[in-house]
């Protein structure tokens, strides 16, 4: 992180504004353009304590699901955070990425600018950044042209097998810089949060082998960079009824 206990003004206004049009409407390039402003950005951390003892603070949904709070800008931080003995850590966003994919923390991800634009960066999606997409401007999001050939008839049997499930979605990115692909697919269940998780690793770990070697990631369709990679697509595969 950079200097503790940030005393000046932090403006970024670009992903501010970005981050207003993605409240009101989802799209693939728009989560890509977010997502690139978002890793070239700085922000601002509430904090309590000392150097040394500061805690973090979460923020914790109707599911239950804790985000770090994160703030793109010093007004926003005023406006928000009345408590004097809160102070604010500058942060780099691949200092956020480590930060809530420590395993201690038990955080389901974090949220930019709460109480106002409000975008929630889940944990899924900040382990595909980190892990596959570590430049997320280089990425693109995209229709496959072809399935390998098990992975609809795979992706139907875990369905089938598991009445929670009602749809899969899946897409392909590609990453410019070498044109490596891999898989996102995104479940659509009836369940708890702590069972979607499950399901999304199990369903990774039980599609892996039919992916035609290519990595892929699984996320559930109630984080907001899901519902933008699937808006106006089909699921590949989908419950009768649902």
């Amino acid at each position: 992180m950079a200097d503790i206990f940030f005393d000046g003004e932090l403006h970024n206004d670009k992903l501010k504004e970005l981050m207003g049009k993605m409240h009101k409407m989802k799209s693939e390039q728009l989560m890509l353009d977010v997502l690139s402003e978002a890793a070239r950005s700085s922000f601002l951390v509430p904090v309590t304590g000392e150097v040394g003892s500061m805690s973090f603070h979460a923020v914790s949904d109707e599911q239950a699901r804790r985000f770090l709070a994160v703030y793109s800008d010093s007004d926003d931080f005023k406006k928000f955070t009345k408590d004097p003995n809160v102070k604010a850590v500058e942060a780099k966003f691949e200092d956020l990425l480590e930060c809530v994919l420590a395993p201690d923390l038990r955080l389901d991800g974090m949220v930019v600018n709460p109480g106002s634009e409000e975008v929630i960066f889940g944990s899924e999606m900040l382990k595909m950044i980190n892990d596959q997409i570590h430049s997320p401007s280089d990425v693109k999001v995209g229709e496959p042209d072809h399935y390998p050939p098990e992975l609809e008839d795979k992706a139907r049997a875990f369905l089938e097998d598991d009445k929670r499930v009602k749809a899969i979605y899946v897409r392909l990115f590609v990453k410019k810089d070498d044109e490596s692909t891999g898989w996102i697919f995104v479940l659509d269940a009836d369940c708890s949060k702590d069972e979607i998780v499950y399901i999304c690793d199990t369903f990774n770990r039980y599609i892996k082998p039919y992916t035609d070697s290519q990595p892929s990631i699984t996320v559930p369709i109630t984080e907001d960079y899901a519902q933008a990679a699937i808006k106006g697509i089909n699921p590949l595969v989908k419950r009768k009824g649902d």
